[in-house]
């Protein structure tokens, strides 16, 4: 699938980076607001870890930060409990947090759920650890359900 990433609605994607503990992290999330970011609570907080800091995100990162570079100031995130390394299906339903940025992403737009959405074909975006921190965008039909719980974000060590 074609796309740029630092067209809208692409450039509301963030590659987030972080240190849980003494580990570096990558992750995906998206502008909701020009300075709040929707994540999973798993990209900024970990069990017996603690919550992230030297939270960076950067809007359409293509190898570069095209916008620049926001700062993480605060979290609000559930605290989840990884088991195995994975989430059960309830913890799931609460693996979502918002970062708040320093300052706004002002020249960017941002993402909302359309509404009364019902599911369909949806492009499903983010920077997953298996493409090494480069943007990728899938089309695949969603429910409503599994949109409104938030796309499945992953977290890597980088």
């Amino acid at each position: 699938m074609a796309f740029a990433p630092t067209v809208y609605p692409y450039d509301t994607i963030v590659r987030i980076t972080d240190v849980i503990g003494e580990t570096g992290l990558q992750g995906s999330g998206v502008l909701i607001a020009p300075d709040e970011v929707l994540t999973a609570s798993h990209v900024v907080y970990t069990e017996g870890k603690g919550v992230a800091s030297n939270i960076r995100v950067t809007p359409a990162f293509n190898g570069s930060a095209p916008f620049g570079v926001g700062i993480g100031t605060f979290v609000h995130y559930f605290p989840i409990h990884e088991i195995g390394g994975g989430l059960t299906h309830d913890e799931s339903q609460l693996d979502f947090a918002l970062i708040h940025l320093s300052q706004p992403f002002t020249q960017l737009g941002t993402m909302g759920l359309q509404a009364n959405y019902a599911g369909g074909v949806a492009t499903v975006t983010g920077y997953p650890a298996s493409a090494g921190g480069a943007i990728r965008a899938v089309q695949r039909y969603e429910t409503a359900s599994i949109v409104s719980s938030f796309l499945m974000l992953t977290r890597a060590a980088r």
